[in-house]
Order: C-alpha cells, then sequence, then structure tokens
C-alpha cells in the first residue's frame, strides 16, 4: 500500500496541474480578448438560450473523433515499442484524429481560419488532404494488413461531405432546401462512425499483437 501511494499522489498532482492549467489559460484568454468568463465557461446551448439537443449530431460526431484519437494514443502506449511502425502508425492517426476532432469542435476552417488566421477554407481542406495522402503514403503497408474497408468508407463520405460543402451547397439549396444540411452532416457522421470504428478494431488488434503487421 506505501509503494502504491507515492504513485498516486503523483497522478492526483499531475491531474490538478492539467486541470488548472487549462482554468489558467481560460483566465489568460479572457483577459486578453477582453471576454467575459461566462462565454467560455458555460454550456454553448444555454449561452445562446436554444434547445439543449440543438446541433446533436454534430456533439455525437466530435465524440466519435475523441473516441477514435484516444484509443488510438491509449493503444500507442501498449504496444511493442520495438515495433516502431506500428507505434508510428497509431501515434500518427492519434494526432490525425484530433486535428479533425479540433476542427470539427472548434470550426477551424469555417470560421478561426479564415476570420483571425487569413486562410482561405478551401486552404485549410487543402493542408487536410496534404496530410492524409501523406498519412495513407507512409502507412499504407500497414493499413492494407488491417480491415481496411471501414478506413475506404470513411473517407469516401468525409469526401462527399466536404465537396457538398465547397461545390455544390447552394445547388442543393436551391433544390432540397434545408434538407441540404441533413445530406452535407448526415454523410459526415456516417464518414466519422466508420472512421471511429476501424482505428477502435485496428487498436484493439494492435494490442493483442495480432494486427496490424507489415507484409
Amino acid at each position: 500500500m506505501d509503494s502504491f501511494l507515492p504513485g498516486l499522489n503523483k497522478q492526483i498532482y499531475k491531474t490538478f496541474i492539467l486541470a488548472l492549467s487549462m482554468l489558467a489559460t481560460i483566465v489568460a484568454a479572457c483577459i486578453y480578448f477582453d471576454i467575459d468568463t461566462h462565454l467560455v465557461t458555460r454550456d454553448v446551448t444555454a449561452i445562446a438560450q436554444i434547445h439543449p439537443l440543438s446541433g446533436i449530431l454534430s456533439n455525437f460526431g466530435i465524440l466519435l473523433w475523441c473516441a477514435a484519437a484516444s484509443v488510438c494514443f491509449f493503444s500507442s502506449a501498449l504496444v511493442d515499442k520495438a515495433d516502431h511502425r506500428t507505434f508510428s502508425f497509431l501515434l500518427s492517426s492519434a494526432l490525425l484524429s484530433t486535428y479533425l476532432l479540433l476542427d470539427d469542435a472548434f470550426l477551424i476552417h469555417e470560421q478561426l481560419a479564415p476570420k483571425y488566421l487569413g486562410i482561405d477554407e478551401k486552404m485549410v481542406f487543402s493542408f487536410i488532404l496534404i496530410a492524409v495522402i501523406s498519412y495513407l503514403a507512409v502507412f499504407y503497408r500497414i493499413i492494407q494488413n488491417t480491415e481496411y474497408p471501414r478506413l475506404i468508407i470513411a473517407l469516401l463520405f468525409l469526401s462527399l461531405s466536404v465537396a457538398i460543402d465547397l461545390l455544390f451547397e447552394s445547388w442543393l439549396w436551391k433544390k432540397i432546401g434545408h434538407w441540404e444540411f441533413l445530406l452535407e452532416d448526415g454523410t459526415k457522421w456516417i464518414g466519422i462512425s466508420f472512421w471511429c470504428s476501424y482505428y477502435v478494431n485496428t487498436s484493439s488488434l494492435a494490442i493483442k499483437g495480432r494486427q496490424p503487421k507489415i507484409s
């Protein structure tokens, strides 16, 4: 028990440090940008005074992005470090999923990048495309030994959602009105679902030492 307590105390300290660091960052941001604290601490639906189920599909999608990233981070910490390729694959998958999570949660490509960084939305999508293609090129030998059809389906639906957003949004709005949002966000939701499914499955097999293997 005594040998356990020092480790427990370290975890308690680390947790406090991380939690307090977030609060300190919020305080600094509120002071620097002159923002009322409730705008960054309260729930969005409460701030906007809208129905609590508003954005429910988007919120579920963010949860799945988070699940995929968390599982990949966790499994990368558990796999045999001697297997550098598998470790790098899982860690890179976690980082890519984390960026997609942040982009979706904070509207990076839609608002933050264009408005505050002066980067056009299409340019952000181009960066994401380059990152995904580079990721697939580097790890294709591992991916081809996983249940990759799930990843292919994920990429197809996510690409379709982006295409609707960038190329067909105005045209679809004229044709089907507000149902355009269901088409755009629905295809993204299916893509995220398959993305999460693929990485949960792949991470599970990697931890068990069954996959992925380099052929």
